[in-house]
């Protein structure tokens, strides 16, 4: 069996097929991203993914809470930093998104 990944309990080959699923789902859309593709991306095999994701909609969902929850974390980090300065931590969250939408 695979061993832990950065200690939070997720196997190495689990962690890389969302790594892997972050990066491709998102340049190029769930859609156009196939298992093989995932597979090859992730260094994997077959046998591999469908231990852990029975489905490639349940890796989409585990990608879909892993990106959520990070989200999360980030906005409470910047509120963290930013207690009294709800315009400035407001700045900071916005600006990912202002510059993703500047790049062609």
């Amino acid at each position: 069996m695979d061993e832990a990944a950065g200690g939070t309990g997720l196997s190495a080959a689990r962690q890389r097929l969302l790594d892997a699923a972050d990066r491709l789902f998102y340049a190029h859309g769930v859609q156009a991203v196939g298992v093989d593709r995932l597979l090859a991306e992730a260094k994997v095999t077959r046998v591999t993914f469908y231990r852990h994701f029975p489905a490639k909609e349940d890796l989409v969902e585990a990608y879909l809470r892993e990106r959520m929850a990070r989200g999360r974390r980030r906005v409470t980090e910047i509120l963290e930093r930013s207690p009294d300065d709800p315009r400035a931590a407001l700045d900071e969250i916005a600006r990912p998104f202002v510059e993703d939408s500047t790049v062609p």
